[in-house]
């Protein structure tokens, strides 16, 4: 396995702690992958380490001068509650009982998602946001939180209404449509349904990529029943591009489970790195790591 995959896959085995050494960061990433190849030393580490979406900053004074990375969310967490948006907190669980001074591993990896979260709606940038489907309303009101200024746009209704829309300007029976799309998938009812979700799509895009702001896009389920989730790579492809208002894109995903990277109704959500997606854990849609 290669040492970027490896990496990327054994992040939570990174997580929990306020520091880490360059020999840590090896020892814990082989016991999880022995067989991998081994991670290089600094600098090329400081680089492998941000592809994957880890915002570890090197410390040369830490770890008595021998020098250690310390992850960036702990040396934002005194100014999480002190920036000039002072929003009411969401209601959380009742306190950590981590010992005083201590971390624990869920508060720690929290605000690892909270600095990556800031950073994107501060930049502009595309993630996809994993999530329990149990959870998924939860999560979803967490980022709507006024600190993230998203724009919350539902993909299916959006869908839904343009092919309705579609079809009443060329008279069809909006009932026929229905049936359709419980026809089996090689019958020439489907086929006829798809060619409606064609003509859909570049109005949907065109109505989505208006936003000035981060869009939220959440229900993406029939994109990927449509086999049309190419439009997220469409959208992606606009941020910040000149002439496009777009500033950011997140997609909320529910996942059942820990995975490799992304996926919807089977099909892999377009991310072309693990800085590109993220696990909302309980804990930061719990909101514990800002209580």
């Amino acid at each position: 396995m290669p040492a970027k995959r490896a990496l990327m896959l054994a992040q939570n085995a990174l997580t929990g702690v306020r520091e880490l050494t360059v020999q840590q960061v090896h020892q814990r990433v082989l016991s999880r992958y022995p067989e991998a190849q081994p991670l290089p030393d600094r600098p090329e580490l400081d680089a492998l380490l941000a592809e994957s979406g880890l915002d570890l900053v090197w410390h040369p004074e830490l770890a008595q001068a021998v020098g250690a990375y310390r992850f960036r969310a702990y040396e934002e967490a005194s100014t999480l509650s002190t920036g000039t948006i002072q929003p009411q907190r969401i209601p959380t669980a009742a306190p950590d009982s981590a010992p005083a001074g201590e971390t624990s591993a869920e508060i720690a990896e929290a605000r690892v998602i909270e600095s990556k979260l800031r950073r994107a709606a501060a930049e502009g940038a595309f993630l996809v946001l994993a999530v329990p489907p149990c959870r998924m309303l939860m999560a979803e009101r967490a980022l709507l939180h006024p600190r993230f200024e998203l724009e919350r746009r539902n993909v299916d209704e959006v869908l839904i209404r343009t092919m309705r829309s579609d079809a009443q300007a060329v008279h069809a029976d909006w009932n026929v449509v229905l049936r359709a799309d419980g026809a089996p998938r090689q019958s020439e009812d489907w086929k006829r349904l798809l060619l409606l979700v064609n003509r859909a799509m570049p109005k949907v895009e065109e109505e989505l990529s208006t936003s000035t702001k981060t869009l939220l896009l959440v229900n993406p389920g029939l994109l990927a029943r449509y086999h049309q989730l190419d439009l997220l790579v469409r959208l992606r492809d606009r941020i910040r591009r000149t002439g496009s208002p777009l500033h950011g894109l997140w997609v909320l995903v529910p996942t059942s489970s820990r995975a490799v990277l992304p996926t919807l109704d089977g099909q892999p959500v377009p991310v072309l790195r693990a800085a590109q997606w993220a696990e909302l854990t309980e804990a930061w849609i719990r909101n514990k790591h800002r209580a």
